[in-house]
């Protein structure tokens, strides 16, 4: 690698680890608003992002806005 795509790759990184972040505060955001996603978690009994739990996290992302 140059520098140059070692600093690419590194932000990369970096900006996809805030977005997840800032998804992960969401997806708390949403299950407390959303029944929906408060009904899923308690049927699953795991705080881990499972495949519907990114599709509504997503679905939660596009309703409340992303910045």
């Amino acid at each position: 690698y140059n520098t140059l795509n070692l600093f690419i790759i590194m932000s990369v990184h970096i900006r996809l680890n805030i977005y997840f972040l800032f998804w992960y505060r969401q997806w708390q955001y949403c299950t407390r608003m959303t029944p929906i996603t408060a009904y899923i978690e308690n049927r699953t009994n795991s705080k881990k992002l499972t495949g519907g739990h990114f599709i509504i996290l997503i679905i939660c992302t596009s309703l409340f806005g992303d910045t």
